[in-house]
This record gives structure tokens, C-alpha cells and sequence, in this order.
């Protein structure tokens, strides 16, 4: 048997992956040099290509055109080029969920413009441009609901066919309840795994405020500036608004990515190859686990 024809499906997917995970290397480098420097930005970028789901640039997922398109957006939102990121909104809205994660950065955003209007310019064009912008990913963020409800009859589709997933693992659910899914998740992880389930809330809270901390607070992460910050925060709320904590996980933190910035800052030659030593063998195991195995109902990447 041949391979896959060349205007196959899987021929296309893997050319979208590839081509969109080389240009979103070079827009995370553009993003993050003015930050933390040219050298810094290139180890960045580095840890990014080479981290342990580097796989994804060469599997039909959607998160290299997603990737790439938010590190062109936080770079256009940075340097307040807002035209710029009507286009590249719309798409990213159709592109993977997440759009409503940049929704809430938008109004975050124009917060904290307007706290600093007096140490930082505030003109009536970028007020309107973010109010604008947030609508508009509001809008296309509640898209695919509107058009799965149109297509199928069924008003509630999009969201069933999300909560499917959940049922998959034993979670029954009447309907979407937000921030519900991690504490689902407290119990049956724990539960799985023969622990005490209160220790899943004490879990959940504790990763909750490393990570409030480490965006508030460590000197590494301010350096990235406020919009790769919001963005972090944002997504971050949005998946513990949505997500129910399972084998995709790992995969759904990948828009995190810009924070490989922090991890970039210490200038020890040591220290970076020791982190992409790590950055590689989380590579294998991931690919190991995933696919290599890929037997179980918990490694489904």
C-alpha cells in the first residue's frame, strides 16, 4: 500500500504543522527580544522548539497555526498595532478555543492602560481599539456555539459534545458549570490514585497560588512585560474556567509557550543545556507515553 496521496488530509495537516510551528519560532523571537535581549530571546525560542511537545509541530493539531498567530498578536498588542489584530483575532477564533482567554487579556489590558494614563498615554484611538477588539473576541468566541447549534438543531451541541469528553472518563455532568471541571478533577485524580480526596483541593489551591506568584512576583516572569503577563494569567483563568485536568493537559498549556522567556533569562551556558538536556528527554516520554504506548484511556495526547 502507498502513502498518503499528496492532497490528503494528513499530507495537508502535517504541512500546516511544520510551516506554522518555523514561523511561530521566529515570532517568539520577535516577541520576546525587545525583552529579555537577542541571545535570551534565541535560547527562548530554543526550549520552545525542543520542549517535551515539540511533537505537536509535526502532527495534525491545531496548535502551531494557533501558536503562531498568538505570538503575531502579542507581539502587534505590545507594539499597538492594532489593525493588526483584527485579522489575526478572527482567525485565531476559528483556529482552537482559547480566543476568550485574549478576550479577558484585552480587558485586562485596557485596566491597567487606564491606571497608568497619567504615567503612560492614553489616547481615545487605543480606548476604542481595545473595546473593539475585546468584542470582537467575545463574539467569535462564542462562534462555534451559535453555528454547531444552527447546523445540528441542538441549541446546547457545542458544549455536549465538549462535556462528551468528560463522560469519557467517568465524569457525569448535567451541564456546563464554570470552574467545576478542576474540582471534578481534585476528586477523581486523587481518588485514582488511592490518595485522600481532600488533598486534591489542598493541591488545586497550592498550584493556583504558585502560579498567581510566580506572574505576580518573580523577577524572570515580570521582565517578559505586561502583555505576554496578562496573557499568561488569562489563559491560565480561562483553562480553570472550562478544562477538565486529563491526558490532554500538558498539550492545552502549550499556549503558555511565551513564558519560555523566563526560563531563558539566567545567562549560565550550564544552566540552558542542562534545561534543554531536560527540555529533550521530556520529548521522549511524552512521545514515549503518547504514542509509543498509547494504550490506556489516560494517554490520549
Amino acid at each position: 500500500m502507498g502513502g498518503p496521496a499528496l492532497g490528503a488530509w494528513g499530507a495537508g495537516a502535517l504541512v500546516v504543522s511544520l510551516v506554522s510551528g518555523y514561523l511561530a519560532c521566529l515570532a517568539l523571537h520577535r516577541l520576546l527580544r525587545p525583552r529579555i535581549g537577542s541571545d535570551a530571546a534565541l535560547w527562548a525560542v530554543i526550549f520552545f522548539s525542543s520542549g517535551p511537545l515539540a511533537a505537536l509541530f509535526q502532527i495534525g493539531y491545531a496548535e502551531s497555526l494557533f501558536l503562531l498567530l498568538l505570538f503575531l498578536a502579542l507581539d502587534a498588542l505590545a507594539r499597538r498595532r492594532f489593525w493588526l489584530l483584527y485579522p489575526l483575532l478572527t482567525v485565531m477564533a476559528f483556529t482552537r478555543p482559547g480566543i476568550l482567554a485574549f478576550a479577558l487579556l484585552l480587558g485586562l489590558y485596557g485596566i491597567a492602560r487606564w491606571v497608568r494614563r497619567r504615567e503612560e498615554e492614553l489616547p481615545a484611538s487605543d480606548v476604542v481599539h481595545i473595546i473593539a477588539l475585546g468584542a470582537l473576541c467575545t463574539v467569535s468566541g462564542f462562534g462555534w456555539q451559535v453555528i454547531a447549534g444552527a447546523v445540528t438543531g441542538q441549541p446546547d451541541a457545542y458544549l455536549a459534545t465538549e462535556l462528551a469528553w468528560r463522560r469519557n472518563w467517568g465524569i457525569a455532568h448535567e451541564g456546563f458549570v464554570p470552574f467545576d471541571g478542576w474540582v471534578r478533577a481534585g476528586e477523581f485524580w486523587f481518588a485514582f490514585w488511592g490518595l485522600p480526596v481532600w488533598l486534591g483541593f489542598v493541591a488545586l489551591a497550592v498550584l493556583v497560588g504558585a502560579a498567581a506568584s510566580a506572574l505576580l512576583f518573580l523577577p524572570q516572569v515580570k521582565v517578559l512585560g505586561r502583555e505576554v503577563r496578562l496573557w499568561s494569567a488569562s489563559y491560565l483563568l480561562y483553562l480553570l474556567a472550562v478544562f477538565f485536568p486529563q491526558s490532554s493537559t500538558f498539550r492545552l498549556l502549550v499556549p503558555l509557550s511565551p513564558l519560555w522567556g523566563a526560563v531563558a533569562v539566567p545567562r549560565s551556558r550550564v544552566y540552558r543545556l542542562c534545561v534543554l538536556g531536560l527540555c529533550l528527554l521530556g520529548q521522549w516520554v511524552w512521545i514515549h507515553q503518547m504514542y509509543g504506548l498509547g494504550n490506556t484511556f489516560w494517554q490520549v495526547p
